[in-house]
């Protein structure tokens, strides 16, 4: 990528970003469609770009939405909505500790055991 497609992609992805995590559309733009996303948009540029930061503090951002969201939804008695949620966070971090601990826990309420929701880390 160039460095005006750069920021082009990260133009759209802070855009995406803004407009899904806000309270009139939350999810909106995130993740789907896959090929015009706000995660897909800072991937390409971590691919091109694996150090810029604007990228990675958007994907920081994604990441944190998720586990706010998740967490609020264990909290409230909604395991479907908190394993959702944190599944989807998942496709942006697979690895994520948090995410993975929400992803359990919704488990845990399904099976009928007590959940264990985690705290979020600070950001």
């Amino acid at each position: 990528m160039t460095a005006e497609e750069i920021q082009t992609a990260l133009d759209v992805a802070d855009k995406y970003l803004a407009t899904g995590t806000g309270e009139a559309d939350p999810g909106r733009h995130l993740l789907d469609p896959e090929d015009d996303s706000a995660n897909y948009w800072y991937q390409k540029v971590l691919a091109a770009d694996p150090d810029n930061a604007r990228a990675h503090k958007g994907i920081r951002a994604l990441i944190a939405f998720y586990r706010k969201n998740a967490r609020e939804a264990c909290v409230k008695g909604q395991f479907v909505g908190c394993g959702v949620l944190a599944r989807a966070g998942l496709r942006v971090d697979a690895g994520d500790p948090t995410l993975l601990q929400l992803d359990t826990a919704a488990g845990q309420a399904d099976r009928g055991e007590t959940p264990k929701i985690p705290d979020l880390p600070p950001e």
